[in-house]
């Protein structure tokens, strides 16, 4: 007599093999999503310091060539929301060849927005001429200037004020400050917690007239 046998799967290990893929599965895709969000936030944290550090590096151009108007003022005015003064800067004609021209600039934190505004050449000299103005980035939230001015002190040989010429002093109208400080804040990404850069730039011919 012969005993037909049937080979296959019961339907009780069917059910168990599909709960294990299922959980196989669960487990993939949370690791998956929750390496996909550190990259996301990783990438996002650089983008905004990359920012910073190209504003940073904007600024130091301008602040590092500026110079007094005159003997009698030098133009160079800031409290801690706003800095503007003379400077040099570099273009380019239709050729592209570079060339130097004087231009006064102006670094403004209003609104929530930080703005350079700058007019270049013979418009740097008419109070009235329009201004190019550029927002820098929308990731900033906050923007503090403040100004070092020089002592007679070894053990401490300058000082910040947070504005520029200081009302208490007539001097520093002729005069730069010898540096200037500036905290960005910079607004938070994917839940993460805000954070302040700092970067003091030091001005060629600040302290000049002292």
């Amino acid at each position: 007599m012969k005993i037909s046998r049937r080979f296959g799967f019961t339907l009780v290990e069917l059910l168990i093999s599909a709960a294990i893929v299922t959980i196989l599965a669960v487990t993939l895709y949370g690791s998956f999503q929750g390496g996909l969000l550190s990259y996301r936030s990783i990438n996002a944290s650089l983008q905004r310091d990359q920012t910073a550090r190209l504003i940073f590096k904007r600024m130091a151009l301008d602040l590092t060539s500026s110079f007094a108007y005159s003997q009698e003022d030098s133009y160079f005015m800031g409290d801690s929301r706003r800095s503007s003064f003379f400077t040099v800067v570099k273009r380019y004609d239709n050729q592209g060849v570079s060339f130097s021209e004087i231009a006064h600039v102006a670094y403004e934190f209003d609104s929530a927005v930080f703005t350079r505004a700058s007019k270049a050449g013979v418009d740097a000299l008419l109070p009235d001429a329009g201004s190019i103005r550029d927002e820098l980035s929308t990731l900033i939230k906050d923007v503090r200037f403040s100004y070092a001015v020089a002592r007679d002190s070894s053990e401490r040989p300058f000082i910040w004020q947070e504005s520029w010429p200081a009302a208490s002093s007539a001097s520093q109208k002729h005069d730069l400050p010898i540096a200037i400080r500036v905290d960005l804040t910079l607004g938070g990404v994917r839940g993460q917690q805000g954070s302040v850069l700092t970067k003091v730039i030091a001005l060629a011919l600040g302290g000049q007239q002292r």
